[in-house]
């Protein structure tokens, strides 16, 4: 009965909760979770894109509209989703940022008051959620002032609970620093979210203040709380824009030649420096048309396309075998502020402490 029950959509699998006290045992209990999501993520069904669709803000009201949903294997019906994030009697959404995902999960931040945010972690196939309260960040006379605040998500396998991280890096006399103890690197991007992958989150860094052009990847591990660098490629960093995505749980690097090419780099076998392989290369305006950055999404359930986003307004996908691209039409996505792929599942967020 397991091994039947593990097969089946997540949609299937709710309406069978309701079949017995037996089954509802089995299906709620974090084996069976794990089993189900650990087989839709290696057959690479079931995928949505999650994003929050953009307004025009007001002088009292700078929040996002809510969440939208779509299959990643149609791309043709969007689902607004009811998240758990509201004001008062109005209902209305307070949701500011998708800050990051993991195993079906979302981390979303919301403005409690003037000085204080709310994380809700929550499942959007289950409805379920759990809120917690951003702790406040002490500032001092040496550290009076903040560069940046970023945050990241994901599983810690060796504790079986779920982290959020939150990194601020401070000015002062000693130019910058992070909560996180001996953290002698800097942020290239002060807004970016830390990337999940291989039990670790990843930020794109340099050795030194803003003068230095080194751009390296610093990976803090959720298990042990120890922070380390990731072997890389040797590079050019002219005109070069650098970032880190994840893609089917492989971490990635985008390399933008600015207005020349965008690479696209897999680390097959995490931490050897060897194993990273180049995806795929998109030229600009011959293969795509004129771009400021694109994104690498998910992979076709076939794994011969690769879903794209271009400057926050295009879907499109690459074909890995053709080498070629082919633009999505689906206006009722557009425009959104972030767009993230997500397995839907049961994921429990109810045992998660950190």
């Amino acid at each position: 009965m397991l091994e039947v029950l593990s097969r089946l959509p997540f949609k299937t699998l709710l309406q069978l909760r309701c079949v017995s006290k037996s089954w509802r045992a089995l299906i709620d209990s974090p084996y069976f979770i794990k089993s189900h999501l650990n087989r839709y993520m290696v057959t690479n069904t079931n995928l949505n894109l999650i994003w929050c669709p953009k307004k025009i803000p007001t002088e009292t009201n700078h929040d996002l509209l809510g969440l939208n949903s779509i299959e990643i294997d149609s791309l043709d019906h969007s689902v607004d989703l009811d998240n758990p994030i509201k004001s008062g009697e109005s209902g209305e959404s307070k949701i500011r940022l998708i800050q990051g995902s993991c195993n079906g999960l979302l981390y979303l931040t919301s403005k409690f008051s003037n000085s204080e945010e709310l994380i809700a972690l929550w499942n959007p196939s289950t409805r379920k959620h759990q809120m917690l309260m951003v702790a406040s960040i002490e500032l001092t006379r040496e550290r009076s002032t903040y560069r940046a605040i970023v945050f990241g998500f994901g599983y810690d396998c060796v504790h079986d609970d779920y982290k959020v991280v939150r990194m601020v890096e401070f000015y002062g006399k000693d130019n910058d620093s992070f909560e996180i103890q001996d953290f002698p690197y800097y942020l290239w991007y002060p807004t970016e979210k830390g990337e999940f992958a291989s039990g670790a989150l990843h930020w794109v860094v340099r050795p030194k203040p803003e003068s230095d052009k080194s751009r390296l990847i610093a990976a803090f591990d959720l298990g042990d709380k120890e922070y380390r660098l990731v072997p890389q490629l040797d590079y050019s960093v002219v005109n070069l824009h650098m970032n880190v995505v994840v893609l089917e749980g492989c971490l990635c690097l985008v390399c933008n030649y600015v207005s020349v090419h965008v690479d696209i780099w897999v680390m097959k076998e995490y931490g050897v420096k060897e194993s990273w392989t180049k995806l795929f290369s998109v030229a600009q305006p011959t293969t795509i048309e004129k771009f400021d950055w694109v994104w690498p999404l998910a992979y076709s359930h076939s794994h011969k396309k690769v879903l794209m986003e271009q400057d926050n307004k295009r879907l499109l996908w690459y074909d890995l075998e053709k080498k070629t691209v082919e633009y999505i039409e689906i206006h009722e996505v557009e425009p959104w502020l972030k767009l993230i792929p997500l397995p839907a599942g049961h994921t429990s967020v109810e045992y998660g402490n950190e």
